[in-house]
């Protein structure tokens, strides 16, 4: 029986993208293209099918100021301070085709995207007016993007969404994490605040689990009972936390301007660090069931390959000494035998 597990993780660097007129701040993977987020010049794409040697296969020229993105089937989101949110249909990476535009009202700056098949979620940040809004806005046609409805709340600053039935869900940069009932998207309501948190950004819900990155702790949080969460466990780092990403068992963590953490989350209650990928700038990271795509600001995009290892020990450092005297006697004896057998021979 396995006594003590211990799981480790190593990478392998397979291949680093550099550009000079780009600064990414966001990766995704989907099949055998990644997607990216260049701050200053918008969404790109690269072949991946080769891990070693990524090739661009298209991106654009014009001046963006990105913040986020959100993939839905064919469609990419694009969360922009210029342009408020553009879409595209990515349906050949190769050519990625502007369909629409949304632009804000006034001085309305778009953060953060969500869809689903016909509804799109963002937060419009106004800086004049200090406050920022959730915006819904009708889909069904993507090249006609329709705002339904709006919720403000003069105490949220809204960072990310994620959308599961009828719910939205979101973190607040100062004021935890909201649910709100979006089955009506014209009278969207609040049905949960759970405000035990510092200054949560990126999150990820798994089932009844969602996983928070809140200021620089990770946080595991029970949200089986959707009007009262409970933290599980935790993992404090002495960063920032911009970004995470769960596959299976394993959580990785972006700690900004120093490294990738990897947690192993078996056991929710306890997640333990397993490794450590160390860069100069950490942004956003993307995991599948063989590599890892981080997102490294000014110093571009790198591809890992990772691995698990895992040991197990069933003795203590220090064996029993009985059982010691045990193995010896057993020797003595067998000695024994064998030279009675000889001397008779």
């Amino acid at each position: 029986m396995d006594a003590n597990p211990t799981v480790n993780i190593s990478f392998e660097e397979q291949s680093h993208i550099i550009s000079s007129q780009d600064s990414f701040g966001q990766c995704e993977k989907i099949g055998d293209t990644l997607f990216t987020l260049s701050v200053p010049k918008g969404p790109k794409s690269y072949d991946i099918t080769d891990k070693e040697q990524p090739v661009l296969l298209d991106g654009f020229q014009e001046e963006f100021y990105s913040h986020h993105f959100d993939i839905y089937d064919d469609l990419f989101f694009l969360a922009d301070s210029l342009y408020g949110i553009k879409i595209y249909n990515i349906t050949n990476p190769s050519n990625l085709q502007e369909i629409a535009q949304y632009f804000p009202e006034g001085d309305g700056h778009i953060t953060g995207v969500c869809a689903t098949e016909t509804l799109l979620v963002a937060n419009e940040f106004h800086a004049s007016l200090g406050y920022v809004k959730i915006l819904f806005i009708n889909i069904t046609d993507p090249t006609t993007p329709t705002k339904i409805s709006a919720v403000s709340d003069g105490l949220s600053f809204f960072q990310r969404f994620y959308i599961e039935n009828d719910l939205c869900y979101t973190t607040s940069y100062n004021n935890g994490l909201k649910i709100y009932n979006i089955s009506n998207p014209e009278a969207v309501t609040e049905i949960y605040h759970y405000n035990e948190l510092m200054s949560p950004l990126d999150f990820m819900k798994i089932g009844d689990i969602i996983y928070v990155g809140d200021f620089n702790y990770f946080r595991i949080l029970n949200a089986s009972n959707l009007t009262s969460f409970t933290i599980i466990g935790e993992y404090y780092t002495t960063n920032d936390i911009m970004d995470i990403d769960v596959f299976n068992t394993i959580a990785v963590i972006s700690e900004r301007g120093t490294c990738l953490t990897a947690l192993y989350i078996s056991d929710p209650s306890n997640p333990q660090k397993i490794g450590q990928f160390d860069v100069i700038e950490m942004w956003c990271c993307d995991i599948d069931e063989q590599y890892l795509y981080l997102a490294l600001d000014i110093y571009g995009i790198k591809i890992l390959s990772y691995n698990l290892t895992t040991a197990t020990s069933n003795l203590p450092i220090i064996v029993n000494i009985f059982e010691i005297l045990s193995i010896y006697s057993i020797a003595i004896l067998a000695k024994r035998i064998y030279l009675k057998f000889k001397n008779h021979c």
